[in-house]
């Protein structure tokens, strides 16, 4: 029938048209090839164009006992398998130093972040930046410069310390922590996962998600040993929440990601913090 001569007629000429557009890339692509390849034969210097790494800064500046120095795994970690730059800074916190850096990470502080600081991490974060703060348990954990930069935001830094008498790594203050919510920061993690911990505990409100919980075995305690949180209520040790264009996962050990105990800590945490990373820097 005719149509059909037609149909034909017009399939065989949009054919031809891509056919010769496809051509005419070719043409284009194949002298920039060829001319690669004969500056790379003469030993001529190859201009290849890759993407910008992501930055990385660990805050040193607030006398940290878990800073840089004490997270090398990590780093290493970070450059290997991420193909980032980290850096230490022993600098104070502006909003145009942060702006140097796709990510911060901020360990628990021993020196109190300052008001201006807060302000510039928080602006930093609504602009698009983000952050990972790490507490630490009640004897050392920074709670009031710690939720100055989060608590607006849903998250808070409790002053005690999550405890498991029965899933612990030899002691009641080394629990083991394993009960992790459907997020996408946790996709590297599965029930088999059990990672070390020694820090705090935190609360969430608002548009904050809890990322990891205690065991149903596990309860915290305060500075003068009073159970703060009974057996069974799973205490939240790590969050995340969205604020403006940012992101902020906070989690309760600082320890966590350091070399501590001949890397078990991160090692054992590496799965959790590599998929934290991603997604703080929307990558995953």
């Amino acid at each position: 029938p005719a149509y059909l001569t037609t149909k034909y007629f017009i399939l065989t000429r949009k054919a031809g048209i891509a056919q010769n557009k496809l051509l005419e890339e070719l043409n284009t692509i194949i002298p920039v090839l060829k001319e690669g390849l004969e500056k790379a034969k003469a030993g001529g210097n190859v201009t290849l164009v890759s993407p910008t790494p992501i930055k990385v800064l660990i805050d040193n500046s607030h006398n940290q006992y878990y800073n840089s120095k004490q997270m090398l795994k990590l780093a290493t970690n970070i450059g290997s398998e991420l193909g980032w730059e980290v850096k230490g800074n022993d600098e104070p916190l502006t909003l145009d130093l942060l702006k140097e850096y796709d990510l911060v990470i901020i360990p628990n502080p021993r020196e109190d972040i300052t008001d201006e600081e807060a302000q510039a991490i928080k602006e930093y974060v609504k602009e698009g930046g983000a952050l990972l703060i790490l507490g630490d348990w009640y004897k050392y954990v920074n709670t009031e410069s710690l939720n100055k930069v989060v608590e607006e935001f849903g998250i808070t830094f409790n002053d005690d310390e999550l405890m498991d008498d029965e899933k612990n790594s030899g002691a009641t203050y080394f629990p083991l922590v394993g009960e992790f919510n459907a997020h996408p920061a946790m996709q590297f993690l599965t029930n088999e996962n059990e990672l070390y911990y020694n820090g705090d505990t935190l609360e969430i409100s608002g548009n904050a998600t809890w990322l990891i919980r205690g065991y149903e075995t596990s309860y915290a305690v305060d500075g003068s040993g009073n159970v703060v949180k009974e057996e069974g209520s799973k205490p939240i040790v790590a969050a995340a929440v969205e604020v403006g264009k940012g992101r902020i996962v906070a989690y309760g050990s600082s320890k966590a990601l350091s070399d501590a105990y001949y890397e078990h800590y991160i090692d054992s945490n590496w799965p959790f913090v590599k998929g934290v990373l991603l997604w703080l820097v929307k990558q995953s």
